[in-house]
């Protein structure tokens, strides 16, 4: 069994689960066309990945998560 880390990404008073599984793999490449490891350490690539972790572990986590990418990039600053 693999011991995945439990992050959480707080936005507005709600958290969220957050982790790199194999359904955020491909939701990225989806919606970039590029897999992880392309990643060029852009902000816009790691803003859609990390989209990409909330809404994969949401589902696996049965959390509703319903936030568009474009919405959950409104909601974050890049420090975050």
């Amino acid at each position: 069994m693999v011991d995945m880390k439990k992050l959480v990404v707080k936005i507005g008073n709600k958290e969220y689960p957050c982790r790199q599984t194999m359904g955020a793999l491909l939701r990225f490449k989806r919606e970039t066309g590029k897999e992880v490891t392309e990643i060029d350490g852009s902000v816009s690539d790691m803003c859609v990945y990390l989209w990409c972790c909330v809404k994969s572990a949401c589902n696996a986590d049965g959390v509703e998560f319903g936030m568009s990418l474009d919405d959950f990039a409104d909601c974050m600053a890049p420090e975050q």
